[in-house]
């Protein structure tokens, strides 16, 4: 018997401590319980507050996961090229045609129009494509395509003959001279979108500006082509009448000591070759193509244009370089031709340098001010800060008023010789205002003037 009291005494301590670690609504459940199920339960319910404490770091951990943006690759994937399309050109010849895209423009495309208009690519300076559509507004069209006159039309003179025209203010046999311009056969023109090269559009180069550009409308003289850009070349066609294919050159060129310098009259009436000297990869190379560091593969010339990419490999590791861009007809040999008869000087860049912004500037745009509220301010406190100067002095002046002491002054004008003869300065001034001639001066003599001094 008294084994198994002190048995029981043991399980009633060992009740009393793990009551005493448990949660409060833990303690309510032992009373009501055996003394053999509170190990358990107590057991159980420390078990309970470790997976509730995992289970929560894990909720904070997935918490922080789904605040951190992963950065994901994203993939190169272009749009897909225009599917190629079948026309029949001079009535009887099918072709396939493939459309190929550079720099954005789609070239021989399938044609298109918006509204009964089509739309067309013009290009600034620099030779950037820009998709223009045409409107209708108030029934007049406006961005329509430009009107080429008759820059790609060919003149042929007709003789007619009275005795077939029969024209009855002629006679019999006189006859009628008529000049009539027909197209040009439109069927691969029509498949270029850019804006054609013509003479309304060429500009004027050199430091005068006295020298026109022919045969390029693009782009302008010292453009600056930045490194990776896509730029089109165009050129009237017409200006090579006999080539049928083309190709452009590159060459790199430095101006030379006697125009540094030089005024825009000293310049006027000056080409390329007064301006201008070709920078020679060898010193054995007289002229020709050779000199040139780009030259592009024959194409047509009845196209009109040249995608110009700047590859970094033109620049040569230095941030600029100038360069020209000639185009050489194929009746021209490579020996002969001259890179300064027909070009245009660029400047051929790494990019644009962009100026950065201090914190001080940053921080007020984060506040909503920048430049054009920065003048705004300065405009609206000038006239404040000059206003408020102005009463400060006025109201000093007002205060000091009595302080101002001028009898030496006074005293001074009063003793002078000059008081004597002018009189007091009051009768002076109403005298003036009185009278609007004025009296002359007193003359003296000499001897009088000697006796003033030995006073």
């Amino acid at each position: 018997m008294t084994m198994v009291f002190i048995f029981n005494v043991l399980l009633s301590l060992s009740a009393t401590i793990h009551a005493v670690t448990v949660l409060p609504s833990t303690q309510i459940l032992s009373e009501q319980l055996p003394s053999h199920t509170i190990i358990a339960s107590s057991t159980i319910q420390q078990d309970q507050q470790v997976i509730d404490i995992q289970q929560s770091s894990a909720t904070t951990l997935e918490k922080r996961y789904r605040n951190v943006v992963v950065p994901t690759s994203k993939s190169s994937s272009t749009d897909a090229p225009p599917e190629s399309w079948i026309r029949t050109i001079s009535s009887t010849i099918v072709e396939v045609v493939h459309p190929t895209v550079i720099a954005g423009v789609t070239f021989s495309a399938k044609p298109t129009t918006y509204n009964g208009l089509t739309p067309w690519i013009s290009l600034n300076k620099q030779g950037v494509p820009k998709t223009i559509m045409p409107k209708v507004k108030g029934g007049v069209t406006k961005d329509d395509i430009p009107d080429y006159k008759t820059y790609f039309q060919t003149a042929t003179t007709i003789i007619h003959d009275n005795k077939n025209l029969k024209a009855h203010n002629l006679d019999e046999d006189d006859t009628f001279t008529e000049i009539k311009w027909i197209d040009e056969d439109d069927s691969y023109v029509s498949l270029n979108p850019l804006v054609r090269c013509t003479p309304d559009r060429y500009f004027n180069k050199g430091l005068a500006k006295d020298v026109t550009s022919e045969p390029f409308c693009t782009p302008a003289e010292n453009s600056n082509l930045d490194m990776d850009k896509t730029y089109f070349i165009t050129w009237y066609t017409r200006y090579f009448e006999e080539a049928k294919k083309v190709r452009i050159h590159l060459a790199y060129v430095k101006e030379k000591a006697k125009s540094k310098g030089m005024s825009k009259r000293d310049s006027m009436g000056q080409d390329l070759h007064d301006m201008y000297e070709i920078v020679k990869k060898d010193s054995m190379l007289a002229s020709g193509t050779k000199l040139a560091f780009f030259s592009s593969d024959w194409m047509i010339n009845r196209d009109g244009y040249f995608p110009l990419t700047v590859d970094e490999k033109f620049l040569k590791g230095q941030y600029s370089k100038n360069a020209i861009i000639t185009i050489q007809p194929d009746y021209i040999d490579d020996e002969d031709f001259d890179l300064l008869s027909n070009g245009v000087v660029v400047n051929l860049r790494k990019g644009a340098v962009v100026a950065k912004k201090s914190k001080e500037q940053l921080a007020l745009e984060d506040d909503g001010i920048g430049d054009d509220e920065n003048k705004y301010i300065v405009l609206m406190t000038m006239p404040t800060v000059v206003v408020v100067a102005c009463c400060i002095m006025y109201f000093l002046t007002q205060l000091c008023s009595g302080d101002r002491d001028v009898a030496s002054i006074r005293r001074k004008y009063y003793k002078s010789r000059f008081h004597k003869v002018l009189g007091k300065p009051k009768k002076l001034f109403k005298k003036s205002k009185s009278k609007k001639g004025y009296n002359n001066l007193p003359q003296f003599e000499e001897h009088e003037m000697n006796s003033y001094k030995q006073n």
